[in-house]
């Protein structure tokens, strides 16, 4: 393009921009109502539909309402990837309370909801016959350990049952917490959409459970440092079938050996005695060895 050319294009747009300042200074107080008025209509649907989403998850630790919803969108933006294992190598503790290695989980990991709290998965899960028996694991937890631990609504997220370290025991991860309730809490299950749960693990425990691809991270897991939620605060994936119950019945059982420091939780873990909860039992004998839903 000639010189000629450039200078007509520059007269142009000199033009066009005085026009557009014009109709602007015009037109001012119109713009100010109209473009914020078109944007947020544009966003509506897409806001209406992630709060739809976040209802879906069901009850967690924020209110169960628009306000929650604005809660968890704000605090997702601290969240963390979930599945690294390295960070386990630098912490100090290194005993295991698993019963030995774990399986491989077959299959890809559940896809996890968006929205940080709550903290669910929104596929994979168990089959309405296992249900009764993935909700009742904590009970039958608290009736293998009924000197250490109690039950009652998790600190976390009130809806759910949880187990504690009860009050008159040692917990050394709790003298960390800024709430020393909240850091009595083991782990508790969520019972009314996945029957995943969300459980305080060993360290080197935590790297076999995010290896093998039995669970991970809470997306906020140290985030805020050590004093709430833990980088060892696992979710663990809800069990498709009863022999992936039984794997889970050991992680639980992990965790509540490394919150009480109950080193015989790793032999109770490989234990599969008979233990009643309603239509549930646990077994161990030389026919089979798996949870049994009657």
């Amino acid at each position: 393009m000639t010189s000629t050319g450039l200078e007509q294009v520059k007269v142009h747009l000199d033009v066009l921009l005085r026009h557009a300042s014009a109709i602007i200074s015009r037109h001012r107080n119109f713009l100010a109502v109209a473009v914020p008025a078109t944007l947020l209509s544009l966003c509506i649907p897409t806001m209406f539909r992630d709060y739809r989403a976040y209802l879906s998850l069901g009850e967690g630790g924020l209110p169960y309402n628009p306000i929650g919803w604005i809660l968890s969108s704000a605090l997702g933006i601290f969240g963390r990837e979930t599945i690294s294992i390295e960070l386990y190598d630098s912490m100090p503790e290194k005993r295991s309370w698993l019963a030995g290695p774990l399986p491989q989980r077959e299959g890809p990991r559940p896809t996890i909801g968006k929205h940080v709290i709550p903290h669910r998965q929104i596929d994979q899960f168990p089959p309405e016959s296992l249900k009764p028996a993935a909700r009742g694991l904590i009970q039958v937890m608290h009736e293998r350990h009924p000197t250490t631990t109690r039950m009652q609504p998790s600190a976390h997220e009130g809806h759910a049952l949880a187990l504690f370290v009860v009050l008159d025991a040692p917990c050394p991860i709790a003298d960390k917490a800024v709430n020393q309730h909240r850091g009595r809490e083991i782990e508790h299950v969520h019972p009314l959409l996945d029957c995943s749960y969300h459980a305080l693990l060993a360290p080197q425990d935590c790297k076999e459970v995010i290896a093998k691809g039995w669970g991970e991270r809470h997306p906020l897991s140290g985030c805020f440092g050590d004093k709430d939620l833990q980088a060892n605060y696992l979710f663990i994936y809800a069990p498709r079938s009863e022999q992936e119950l039984e794997i889970i019945t050991r992680i639980l059982e992990a965790s509540i050996g490394y919150m009480t420091l109950d080193e015989s939780s790793v032999a109770k873990a490989g234990e599969f005695a008979w233990f009643l909860y309603p239509k549930t039992r646990l077994r161990n004998d030389s026919s089979c060895s798996s949870l049994v839903v009657w």
